[in-house]
């Protein structure tokens, strides 16, 4: 048997409203279902705008240019995370200053984001990751306080609610992705939201090549082609009302592996509830304990030979070799180093099947 680690649900009316838009004829950026899609998301997480983009990391690159972070500027962003959240950072001659991650909870340290705010600091980059919501609310206020601008990376909290507010309202800017392994899919894709006309503006520029309105092919700034095809965003419209089910359906998932592997103590599994609400099991985390004789990598090659899908945790972008050069490479971050060596995730995708569930989790016991 084989088991992708995810399984994405792409249903009738899904392929009905992407066949509608093939049908009218719009299959680039243009016409009326990029804007539609723009704008029934962004009221989703209480935003007046959102700008739809080609990716998740294409969303974080123009949402970090257009607060005008730049050289010389420093944005805290946690080290146990995808690479694009500091390469957005460093791409634009800034400096990434990384904190660590709080376990079980997978959220960043406030408390060392609170330290290491200085006189060169621009903004505060919270990554929302595996499924709990980093303190959105705390950062916000720290923010406030210091007069520094916030991001939300929501890629993998779409729907997901911190304290009273869903995640990315808190935020000047919050980013999404719509990569197949997300709670909703344009299969690439990302979002931009915010409530502030001139980020919007510059995002809308940024994403298209920083066009003159005056005359087209006149470029006074640098950026990207970042759009958003018409085809993506039909997908994404489709399933935009589905979010609280398909959170749902991830919970439920999740209870069941969890009440499956309660008793084993090699493992340390995802928390269900934490301080600023309940866990969306973006992915079903598991760390194995410090006394367990493999580590992730060894785990993951022997669930991969009995054809069930596997990821390793974020390796931490302090340590990536494109940054040997940096200061930070020479941190330690032990909680997020250690994630790496000792965690990864199992098949959780939303079109995994209870068969299939009951096969991981057979699996799993035997190898444990």
């Amino acid at each position: 048997m084989q088991v992708p680690v995810n399984r994405p649900i792409i249903n009738k009316k899904d392929i009905d409203s992407v066949a509608a838009t093939l049908n009218e004829g719009w299959i680039s950026s243009e016409g009326p279902v990029v804007s539609e899609f723009e704008s029934k998301f962004a009221k989703t997480v209480h935003h007046k705008f959102g700008v739809a983009v080609s990716s998740g990391t294409a969303a974080l690159e123009i949402a970090i240019k257009a607060l005008g972070v730049g050289s010389g500027d420093e944005v805290i962003v946690p080290t146990g995370t995808i690479i694009s959240c500091a390469q957005a950072i460093t791409k634009l001659g800034a400096t990434p200053i990384f904190v660590d991650l709080k376990f079980p909870e997978f959220v960043m340290d406030m408390s060392e984001v609170e330290e290491k705010i200085t006189k060169y600091t621009k903004a505060i980059l919270v990554v929302h990751l595996y499924g709990n919501a980093s303190n959105s609310k705390k950062a916000r206020s720290l923010s406030d306080a210091h007069g520094l601008y916030l991001i939300e990376d929501c890629a993998q909290a779409i729907g997901l609610n911190c304290y009273d507010h869903i995640c990315g309202s808190y935020a000047d800017i919050s980013t999404f992705s719509f990569y197949s392994n997300k709670l909703i899919t344009t299969g690439e894709g990302g979002m931009i939201v915010t409530s502030i006309p001139w980020i919007k503006n510059k995002c809308q520029s940024y994403r298209n090549l920083s066009f003159s309105a005056e005359k087209r092919f006149v470029h006074e700034e640098l950026s990207w082609n970042y759009r958003m095809s018409s085809l993506q965003a039909a997908m994404g419209t489709s399933q935009v009302s589905e979010i609280s089910a398909r959170l749902e359906l991830k919970r439920k998932i999740a209870n069941t592996y969890s009440a499956a592997f309660k008793d084993i103590d090699k493992l340390t599994l995802p928390v269900p509830h934490i301080e600023t609400g309940q866990n969306g099991y973006w992915a079903y985390t598991l760390v194995l304990k410090d006394d367990y004789s493999d580590d992730a990598k060894d785990f993951c090659n022997k669930l991969r030979e009995k054809g069930i899908g596997t990821r390793p945790l974020f390796f931490p972008v302090h340590k990536q070799p494109v940054y040997s050069d940096k200061k930070a490479y020479r941190e330690e971050y032990h909680i997020s180093e250690r994630l790496y060596k000792q965690g990864f995730y199992i098949p959780c995708g939303l079109g995994i099947t209870s068969f299939e569930q009951e096969y991981v989790i057979d699996t799993i016991i035997k190898l444990i």
